[in-house]
């Protein structure tokens, strides 16, 4: 048997006419709604720009009352310029400074050395008479290896001896700690005076004694003593300072009574021997003394002046005992010379 047919929906031309006027109903109100949301939204907008243009007006104004004689005059906003037909749509515009900085690259501030001048001249010296052997000015890692040679053949050790060795560590760490920041200096791969005195200063910021200071740079004195004691008795004599500072540091034009000025600022007018432990003290001293004067200010070489100390009057100690007159705070006297 045949399945009885499906039963269809039809809707009536009463019933179609019905629902279409319904359904533009619907659509007209939503346009309505659109619009009307619109036209609110624009509202509120162009009342919020005008509010905007009085408060900016009010603001050029009071800006133009405090404008000084170098000012540049401000230009006047133009006139509003009206766009569409009935619309009421406007465009301002206002004129504004804005501060550029400079394309160009502003060299860095060069920090000053502190070091003292004498600190200055002691290195410089260093520089300039140990490093510096082909006199450019400049220093490479070449010339720290002349001054290694230069320092074992005078003190006439072999290339494979415990002292050379310890020399060649010693001045690897020179080289690393002076050039670590190569890229920095310049020249590439050259030192000039100024990067060599900076470096000095880093290394003896906030030291005050030897122990202070890296172990390889207390190693440094042990070196040099070694090599011009070439003796070997543990005492350095003048004779063998003398040789060192003509044959190692150059210094061919140093007086006798220079050299022995230098030999009495070491032993304290030869109070002391020379020892390793004195001559570690004077090192010390030309290495972190500021001020002149000091023992070790001419450890290689004379170096800076020596200023002349206040001169003493000796003249009350020869004088008869009328002629002295004893020093009293309360009294004041005339005479050059009191006995104190």
């Amino acid at each position: 048997m045949s399945e009885p047919p499906t039963p269809r929906c039809t809707l009536t031309c009463p019933e179609k006419r019905q629902r279409n006027a319904s359904f533009s109903v619907r659509s007209e109100n939503a346009i309505d709604e659109n619009e009307k949301s619109a036209r609110k939204f624009f509202t509120t907008w162009r009342s919020a720009c005008d509010k905007t243009k009085d408060k900016t007006r009010e603001l050029l104004k009071r800006t133009l009352s405090w404008k000084g004689p170098e000012c540049p005059e401000m230009v006047e906003p133009q006139e509003e310029q009206r766009i569409g037909r009935g619309g009421g749509w406007s465009v301002h515009v206002w004129t504004t400074w804005v501060g550029r900085t400079t394309l160009v690259d502003e060299e860095e501030e060069v920090v000053p050395i502190t070091l003292s001048t004498i600190q200055k001249e002691k290195f410089s010296h260093f520089f300039y008479n140990l490093l510096d052997s082909d006199r450019n000015d400049l220093i490479s890692k070449d010339d720290f290896d002349v001054l290694s040679e230069k320092l074992r053949h005078f003190a006439d050790w072999s290339a494979n001896s415990v002292e050379f060795s310890l020399l060649k560590q010693v001045q690897q760490e020179l080289v690393n700690k002076f050039f670590s920041s190569a890229e920095e200096y310049s020249i590439q791969g050259y030192i000039q005076l100024s990067d060599w005195l900076r470096t000095w200063e880093m290394l003896l910021k906030d030291v005050h004694r030897m122990n202070e200071l890296p172990f390889w740079l207390q190693q440094l004195p042990k070196v040099l003593f070694l090599v011009i004691n070439r003796s070997g008795n543990g005492v350095l004599m003048q004779q063998e300072l003398k040789t060192f500072i003509i044959s190692v540091v150059g210094l061919r034009n140093m007086s006798d009574n220079d050299l022995t000025e230098l030999y009495k600022s070491m032993t304290s007018n030869g109070d002391f021997k020379l020892k390793y432990s004195v001559y570690e003290l004077c090192f010390a001293n030309w290495l972190l003394c500021k001020n002149p004067n000091g023992p070790g200010q001419w450890l290689f070489g004379k170096c800076g002046a020596r200023p002349d100390f206040f001169p003493i009057d000796y003249s009350a100690l020869n004088a008869s005992a009328a002629d002295i007159e004893m020093y009293s705070p309360t009294r004041k006297t005339n005479r050059r010379s009191v006995m104190i």
